[in-house]
């Protein structure tokens, strides 16, 4: 992808043996979305990111989940950065990935472009183009999430996918790609990292993940190099006391290291 407006951290564009798109539909089951959360839970012990395309439903789903988790997160909008989110997706959601000081918002399109019926698939091309492989979750026989899929199969990425409910519309998608052998199944969690020949966390990294999401967003917005909180407020929007309570725990836990003149940095 040559031209794109952002907001956010575009070193993640770098990093496309480590992006994993996850994508499904919008009228998302409990289940599948339930599904969805499990996977990036368990994917948050590996050196990745969650890329998807800030609808609800399934990419939803993933982008919270990607940051509940510790994970950084790319959505890829289907209008102009100054359409988001109301034309296309979820507006709180897109308000939480920006203020993720590590995480990504990007478009492709002219920054005041409206949604339409032809940017999605666009859309669909860019979440292919910049990750390693695809997860569909769950789709429907004329869902966005195969013509993804279709892109990635182009590009020579992997595809894998959550195996249908039997007879179910809603995921014959899904078993339009495996009974054609366009995507492996993902049958258990165990095994999935593996499966995507993904790096594991260092123990340290792993203990970061369970952070909650507020500790997650302080604890991104530290380097090796000390600061104090009034900078620490401006990167996160956060107030004081919450940063200061936040901070005391991440030193406790041997994550955050203060300086004299209350400063703050992260550990090596």
């Amino acid at each position: 992808m040559s031209n794109f407006t952002s907001l956010g951290n575009l070193e993640l564009l770098k990093q496309t043996q480590k992006n994993i798109a996850v994508v499904g539909a919008r009228r998302a089951s409990v289940f599948s979305q339930n599904i969805c959360s499990e996977l990036i839970k368990y994917l948050s012990r590996f050196q990745c990111n969650i890329v998807s395309g800030l609808a609800y439903g399934i990419d939803s789903s993933a982008h919270k989940s990607a940051l509940d988790n510790g994970l950084n997160t790319i959505a890829v909008l289907g209008c102009g950065i100054n359409n988001f989110p109301e034309q296309t997706g979820n507006p709180s959601l897109a308000r939480r990935i920006q203020n993720h000081p590590t995480s990504l918002i990007i478009s492709q399109f002219e920054p005041d472009c409206p949604a339409s019926r032809y940017s999605f698939p666009l859309r669909n091309k860019t979440i292919a183009e910049i990750s390693f492989c695809i997860i569909v979750i769950q789709a429907g026989a004329d869902s966005g999430s195969l013509i993804t899929a279709t892109w990635a199969q182009k590009l020579s990425k992997k595809i894998f996918v959550i195996p249908g409910q039997f007879l179910s519309e809603s995921f014959s998608g899904n078993n339009f790609l495996l009974s054609n052998k366009l995507a492996e199944p993902i049958l258990d969690l165990e095994n999935l990292g593996s499966l995507l020949e993904l790096t594991p966390k260092s123990p340290k990294a792993v203990q970061c993940a369970l952070l909650s999401p507020i500790a997650q967003t302080i604890l991104a917005s530290l380097s090796l190099e000390p600061i104090n909180i009034e900078e620490l407020i401006q990167k996160t929007a956060l107030d004081y006391a919450l940063i200061s309570k936040q901070l005391s725990l991440l030193e406790i836990q041997g994550i955050v290291k203060r300086s004299p003149g209350m400063l703050f940095s992260r550990k090596s």
